[in-house]
């Protein structure tokens, strides 16, 4: 039971605190000193005393969860690692957003991210393509729209000397 307490190497305070009544039940890593490993056990310990009421010695019956807290602690580093990686897809995509939102058609997300992840930045830069083709789109229909304005109003422009000759050709020709 050697490093349940801290500073208690060689578990002589633990088997104190045991004898003293003050550690019942709970989770705790037992080393063995022959294999040079440790367990994880659950259980609870029962103090033994003699026909004179003497302690006389320990029970520690306890189950080995040892597989049990292996799987607890692998779960705990995976949901850190996810976390991690999403924080990091976050914090990409919100770059990028933020190019997109300062008027950079070109902003992308290029940058290596988990697996789970790529749609996300797959759809994100097809997004930004078909946004950048409906803009070059629209400008493109604009400036149509400017030369046949510049067009129409050249045309106008014309017909109106024409209009303005013939008006004075007609007002020459009722005076003669």
């Amino acid at each position: 039971f050697a490093g349940n307490l801290e500073g208690d190497s060689d578990g002589s305070q633990f088997v104190a605190e045991v004898f003293k009544g003050n550690i019942r039940q709970g989770r705790f890593v037992v080393a063995d000193a022959l294999s040079q490993s440790s367990y994880v056990m659950e259980g609870s310990f029962a103090v033994i005393a003699d026909q004179k009421g003497q302690k006389d010695g320990v029970i520690f019956l306890a189950t080995d969860v040892t597989a049990q807290d292996r799987q607890m602690r692998e779960g705990e580093a995976a949901r850190a690692l996810a976390l991690q990686e999403q924080s990091e897809v976050v914090t990409k995509l919100g770059a990028a957003l933020t190019s997109l939102s300062n008027g950079d058609l070109e902003a992308r997300i290029d940058a290596d991210v988990p697996a789970t992840y790529e749609k996300l930045c797959t759809d994100f830069n097809s997004t930004v393509v078909a946004l950048r083709e409906a803009i070059a789109s629209v400008v493109h229909n604009a400036d149509s729209i400017r030369n046949e304005t510049g067009e129409i109003t050249s045309a106008a422009d014309d017909l109106s000397r024409r209009t303005e000759k013939q008006a004075a050709t007609l007002e020459e020709t009722a005076a003669a």
